[in-house]
């Protein structure tokens, strides 16, 4: 993937892209020297925000972001140039509600991070919970920060002495993935977690301590196949680039091992969720030696998103520079001010990307509200699976908003008695009395 930035520099219009991981960056770069004929090459760092990495909100002009999902960025008043190519946080809230409406589950608790992330994110989806007739039964706040331990261990034993089945998560993905490997995975507390998009990165790493993840159900952008990139990744390799966060994380929890540059906290957290020390890594390891129901896990869904706003922002530099090419000198005076509009050039964008996809903004500057719903599964060989069993499109008609397939869902163990007690119990309510049919 890549982060990029439209900006101008020296009175030219150029392109800043900064390789992360997974994308093909030889297309890009071909992508980039096609428009506007660019042929040089900008490697400086850019500001694109992508999910929780942005802490406080700031916002470039003329952006495409490929993973900010706060609600506040569709203020066009505050924001009037932000677009991004990931829903609004707030459709996934209305999913969640819907999802947990249409099985029954209307009375659960929730966890959110011991932060503003998860103070905002829990009061949102309350709100939109309440709204559908959904009781919230807790909200226990939980942190990573060792002085918050006794908290955290009140807030386990509210979750696992509560009598409600299912839990939503929400807030900073990081205090409670580890508030749930050290406080919930020793106690399985045979309960359901419903996890965001954000989520689905933590989930694939699920094999390490399958407990509280195996059987949940995750909400995920929608997904769509980027010609090339799964060969490209196979061929990834941590001593071509030994100084990639990403690429590093990758490598601890594909073949649990450790890289030279891993040291310090980072080390020991992952030596903690390994349970054990870790051996280095020997440079043998090879990413085609992973099965290929690892790559399924991932769908490369942040992949999908940077994707899409990689060529949104290619075809909107296209039809700016088609038009400045047909401009007369004296026209070309104004080619400043036109620059400054490129925001109306991604704001009419709309095409038909690789994968079949329609790629367009609304008026808010954000994308379609669609997302995927994944049930996670940890087999007892170790491997995890990720099955796509459902959708949700908060732009549908009512009722057909939200499509799953409930027979697919491989609930966990300890939780389908209660499923079907509370299946059994609906199922009695909902059958007419013998003497209403009498009576008729």
């Amino acid at each position: 993937m890549h982060r990029c930035e439209i900006r101008e520099r020296n009175e030219d219009l150029v392109i800043s892209c900064k390789e992360m991981k997974g994308e093909a960056n030889e297309e890009i770069k071909a992508e980039r020297k096609v428009i506007c004929n660019d042929n040089e090459e900008h490697p400086e760092p850019t500001n694109i925000m992508r999910g929780e990495e942005t802490g406080g909100v700031s916002v470039i002009q003329r952006m495409i972001s490929y993973g900010a999902t706060d609600p506040l960025l569709s203020d066009r008043d505050q924001f009037p140039t932000f677009f991004r190519s990931v829903p609004n946080e707030l459709s996934q809230h209305a999913g969640v509600a819907e999802l947990l409406v249409h099985m029954g589950w209307t009375w659960v608790g929730i966890v959110a991070s011991h932060d503003d992330d998860g103070e905002q994110e829990s009061e949102e989806l309350e709100a939109v919970m309440t709204r559908h007739g959904i009781c919230v039964e807790f909200t226990e706040k939980v942190s990573s920060k060792p002085q918050m331990v006794i908290e955290n261990e009140q807030s386990a034993m509210v979750i696992s002495g509560s009598s409600t089945n299912v839990v939503v998560l929400c807030g900073s993905s990081t205090a409670l993935f580890v508030f749930l490997h050290t406080h919930l995975v020793p106690v399985h507390v045979g309960k359901i977690l419903i996890m965001p998009e954000k989520w689905n990165i933590y989930a694939s790493i699920g094999t390490l301590f399958p407990s509280p993840f195996s059987g949940s159900l995750s909400f995920g952008f929608k997904h769509g196949e980027i010609h090339g990139l799964k060969d490209f990744l196979q061929d990834i390799h941590i001593s071509t680039r030994p100084g990639d966060i990403f690429i590093n994380d990758f490598w601890v929890m594909s073949f649990h091992c450790a890289p030279l540059s891993l040291s310090g906290v980072k080390k020991e957290m992952y030596e903690l969720l390994l349970d054990g020390p870790l051996p280095s890594c020997t440079g043998k390891e090879d990413v085609k030696t992973l099965p290929m129901s690892y790559y399924d896990l991932y769908k490369f869904r942040t992949s999908y998103a940077t994707y899409n706003a990689v060529y949104a922002m290619a075809h909107a530099l296209h039809e700016m520079c088609g038009k400045l090419s047909t401009m007369n000198p004296l026209e070309r005076i104004m080619e400043h001010e036109l620059k400054k509009k490129l925001h109306e050039h991604i704001k009419n964008i709309r095409f038909q990307n690789t994968a079949g996809d329609e790629v367009f903004f609304d008026d808010k500057g954000n994308f379609p509200p669609v997302y995927d719903i994944i049930n996670n599964i940890g087999l007892a060989d170790g491997t995890w699976i990720a099955n796509t069993v459902g959708s949700f499109n908060a732009s549908a008609p009512d009722g057909r908003r939200l499509v799953i397939n409930r027979t697919a869902v491989v609930w966990p163990s300890q939780f389908r008695e209660g499923i079907t007690f509370k299946e059994k119990e609906t199922k009695k309510k909902n059958q007419p009395k013998m003497e209403n049919i009498d009576d008729n």
